[in-house]
């Protein structure tokens, strides 16, 4: 009697073993460029992970071209989550379902917002009527460049109301020089000659200042 109960007992099982498992194993291919989200222009080299409920299954790396392509073992019907990794970019998350009635070979394109820096550089200052800036250090500049290959700065100075157009000029001309003169990434660099005045308050020192601004997060500068 006790070996038929356990007989009727491994049938009633069976079952509800299979229907753990409704799904087919495979094995399929996800493939596609990794692009710049604004510019659509291909990122070299991101990194690729496919991830099944927040455990890491396969890593590759895009080629030069941001082609990259990575093979899966997969069950009919499951959730992944391809990820997508560059220096200067944002991550993305991309939700992958494999379907029963698809083929093995799923075309995904993986884009990235590009980043950069959220906090302006120290400003730079002149005397009254001097050509020559005040001392200053050029590193932070020198890392705000180099931390972002894509960015392009736009030059901009404001002179004291008395002073000339022909000084602001002149200033930014040496300015020019000085950066030239230190190996600054000038291709990245676009000059405002437009003549701004500022405006003085009592609460602060009349200094005519040249600052950078962001103008371009893609890369083209007016220059070129």
């Amino acid at each position: 009697m006790k070996t038929v109960l356990l007989f009727l007992s491994v049938i009633c099982l069976i079952p509800i073993s299979l229907g753990q498992n409704t799904g087919s194993q495979k094995t399929v291919i996800i493939h596609g460029m990794v692009k710049e989200l604004n510019t659509m222009t291909p990122i070299p080299h991101a990194k690729v992970t496919v991830l099944r409920e927040n455990t890491t299954v396969k890593v590759t790396e895009a080629d030069s071209e941001g082609i990259y392509a990575i093979s899966v073992d997969v069950v009919d019907g499951e959730q992944l989550e391809i990820q997508g990794k560059a220096k200067h970019h944002s991550n993305s998350r991309n939700l992958l379902i494999i379907e029963s009635t698809a083929s093995e070979d799923y075309l995904l394109n993986i884009e990235l917002v590009y980043q950069t820096v959220s906090n302006a550089p120290p400003r730079v200052f002149f005397d009254a009527d001097h050509v020559k800036h005040l001392p200053f250090d050029l590193t932070m500049y020198c890392e705000l460049v180099e931390d972002n290959p894509k960015i392009c700065l736009e030059i901009e100075l404001y002179s004291r109301p008395e002073e000339s157009e022909k000084l602001t000029k002149k200033r930014l001309v040496q300015f020019e020089k000085f950066l030239i003169s230190n190996e600054f990434p000038m291709n990245q660099i676009d000059f405002n000659f437009t003549h701004h005045t500022k405006k003085c308050s009592e609460e602060e020192s009349c200094l005519a200042e040249l600052f950078f601004e962001i103008s371009s997060v893609e890369g083209h500068c007016l220059q070129e």
